[in-house]
């Protein structure tokens, strides 16, 4: 998984929206 601003938290947060039921591991965290 790349950490990138560009697709890599933002992709993580877009699929959590999308889907309410997938949780995202403790190790994506913003500073």
């Amino acid at each position: 998984a790349d950490f990138n601003v560009r697709g890599g938290v933002y992709t993580s947060v877009i699929v959590e929206h999308r889907n309410p039921d997938w949780h995202a591991p403790e190790l994506v965290q913003l500073p």
